[in-house]
């Protein structure tokens, strides 16, 4: 699959940062991270592995899912659609 295909996890650190009044340095000291680490995951061009999550999530004490949401949790009509449409197909098969 190409690039531009894959779908990129979304990352809500900068929401849960800019909610909270910090800092992309506050996290840089919070999680021990490097600044260009925590840019290239805050812009969603790599994802952690689980627990660089687990750290980022502790730094702003929330959960991992919090930060890197299903795609349920942010699309629940296209969830939907996806169940129901291999409800009918099941039903027609």
């Amino acid at each position: 699959m190409s690039r531009s295909r894959r779908r990129r996890a979304v990352c809500l650190l900068g929401v849960f940062l800019a909610d909270r009044g910090l800092t992309h340095e506050d996290l840089c000291e919070a999680t021990g991270f490097a600044n260009s680490y925590v840019t290239r995951v805050k812009a969603g061009q790599i994802v952690p592995t689980a627990i660089n999550a687990q750290r980022f999530a502790a730094a702003l004490e929330l959960s991992v899912e919090d930060l890197w949401p299903l795609p349920e949790r942010l699309w629940p009509s296209r969830a939907r659609h996806r169940v129901r449409y291999q409800t009918d197909k099941r039903r027609a098969a």
